[in-house]
């Protein structure tokens, strides 16, 4: 059963009392310790999320997977000691606007895709950033970003349109149980799905939907008439007949991946938390990147994006932008750290 209220859909676990499946019955006492568990139920509020359990995999691809990018995709063991929660789609445009109104930021249009449920673009990190703790404010949750140590994005000032020294200092504490963008390396491991043997399997696929051994017509918004990805055809093929929408579409349209996740192959390249830098292969436990120190320090991005081809929407492709970029293919989804005993 599910109940509909203020805040969107709580999933009854016992059969018709409220809450009660996590502590207490919904309108009665709770402990400090039940107050604590609801702040985490991840489907109280604006954003419908799954839980994501803890565990390592292999991050990147292995050196057999057609258009690759050696030097960016070595394979390496990576451990993520928190579980978290992802949302399930990428972040929609009356989200946005229901949260962002005051920054009269969203640029969309019907030449790219509007409406409610679709997914908002054009949007820089900085504003991602901004988005996530306002959203935690408006929630009651505690913001996870700061700048010298103000969680208010309200001082923080303007958001930037170009680089912003101040605004790049900015500082992640994932301990806190608010919204952020997951890290590099969480959005790769939800990406991929569960397999079996995950945290030893390094013959991994290069998507998390099907069988993972291909992205052809009708499994994401992609350019698949040009581009579709099938390993048994050693890469990319032309597909004539492929439909190619030529711009974003309503979250959720496509198959999830089994961790009940959409659209993380396509439709919008999504903003990591993580500073880019080339080599990746000693961050292994609870990786979350660092500042390029070249004087043009750039942001993660994943997932590929409406016009792109297969190659680009593979689970291990890695691509970054700078901080400040507002386009039509950009977009994000947002992660919430779990607590420890989360099911």
């Amino acid at each position: 059963m599910f109940l509909l209220g203020v805040f969107g859909c709580v999933h009854d676990t016992d059969g018709g009392n409220g809450l009660s499946g996590i502590g207490g019955t919904l309108g009665g006492p709770t402990t400090e310790e039940e107050e604590i568990a609801i702040k985490y139920i991840p489907h109280v509020g604006l954003i419908d999320m799954a839980l994501i359990k803890a565990g390592s995999f292999y991050m990147g691809s292995p050196e057999s997977e057609p258009l690759r990018m050696t030097a960016k995709e070595t394979q390496h063991l990576v451990t993520l000691t928190r579980s978290f929660y992802m949302g399930k789609y990428e972040v929609t445009q009356k989200q946005w606007d229901d949260v962002m109104s005051d920054y009269n930021l969203n640029k969309t249009t019907a030449t790219y895709g509007k409406g409610d449920n679709y997914p908002i673009y054009s949007v820089s990190w900085y504003a991602a950033i901004v988005f996530c703790n306002k959203l935690s404010m408006m929630e009651g949750l505690d913001p996870v970003y700061s700048i010298f140590g103000e969680t208010d994005p309200v001082e923080w000032g303007a958001i930037p349109t170009k680089m912003n020294d101040q605004w790049n200092v900015a500082v992640m504490d994932v301990d806190k149980n608010g919204y952020r963008l997951p890290t590099e390396a969480e959005w790769e491991y939800a990406c991929c799905g569960y397999y079996p043997n995950k945290a030893t399997e390094t013959n991994t696929k290069p998507f998390g939907l099907g069988d993972g051994t291909k992205m052809i017509n009708g499994m994401a918004n992609f350019n698949a008439k040009n581009y579709s990805y099938d390993l048994a055809r050693t890469g990319q093929y032309t597909d004539a007949s492929a439909v190619v929408l030529g711009k974003t579409i309503e979250v959720g349209r496509y198959e999830a991946n089994n961790y009940g996740l959409y659209d993380m192959h396509g439709n919008l390249i999504e903003w990591c938390w993580d500073w880019y830098k080339t080599d990746i292969t000693k961050d292994n436990l609870d990786p979350i990147g660092e500042v390029n120190l070249n004087g043009s320090p750039t942001k993660v991005v994943r997932g590929g994006t409406w016009q792109d081809s297969g190659r680009y929407l593979r689970s291990a492709e890695r691509a970054s932008s700078q901080a400040y970029t507002q386009h039509q293919t950009y977009g994000f989804r947002v992660a919430r750290t779990a607590p420890a005993n989360a099911k």
